[in-house]
């Protein structure tokens, strides 16, 4: 029984010397088969017909965090439990300190957006604009009813999938990007702007 499931993987319950000493190992692996798979559930947020877990005040022991070789383990923490009204008002409205030298490879925005961008975003009352936040093109905007400064759907959808990784790179819980998304995308992207009447 050991070999087949050492002590220290085992439940509590499952490490008392007395709950094993009238069980058949059939009995042991279906049991323990039980166990793993109800476990493998609860990791993967399965547990369809239980409860959330409430969620616990967490203590943090005193540290630093300087963004890059040392990350205090409160920045971990999950977006607020609450509806925004009751937390996006502290959000900072500014950083102190500029930073526009951050990875970017990985998001596929590198060399995308420019310096003076990423520095104004540091400022979340400074407007920007779209146009700051896709590749120029010099294709010609087709259709009947031409798309302004975008040649198509596209840049113009690229452009706001690069404003919202920049903003939540900058500022996690600002989720006014994904805002602009979802009803952007409620909206069909216009598709059937201006022939409802509405």
């Amino acid at each position: 029984m050991e070999e087949t499931w050492p002590l220290e993987n085992r439940p509590r319950q499952m490490q008392r010397p007395g709950v094993l000493k009238n069980m058949s190992l059939d009995e042991f692996l279906r049991v323990k088969k039980e166990i793993i798979g109800e476990e493998e559930k609860k990791n993967l947020g399965e547990e369809a017909f239980t409860r959330d877990g409430k969620a616990r005040k967490t203590r943090y022991k005193k540290g630093s965090d300087d963004g890059k070789r040392k990350l205090h383990s409160a920045r971990w923490n999950r977006q607020p439990l609450v509806p925004p009204e009751e937390f996006y008002r502290k959000i900072p409205k500014k950083r102190d300190t500029v930073i526009r030298n951050f990875p970017m490879e990985h998001l596929g925005i590198a060399g995308q957006v420019p310096d003076s961008v990423l520095g104004h975003m540091h400022n979340r009352c400074v407007k920007v604009s779209l146009d700051n936040f896709c590749k120029p093109t010099f294709k010609t905007a087709k259709g009947s009813e031409k798309a302004g400064k975008y040649a198509d759907l596209f840049q113009l959808q690229e452009a706001i999938v690069n404003y919202c990784i920049v903003l939540h790179s900058l500022w996690p819980s600002d989720y006014s990007g994904l805002v602009l998304m979802k009803v952007l995308t409620e909206a069909k992207w216009g598709e059937t702007a201006g022939l409802t009447g509405r």
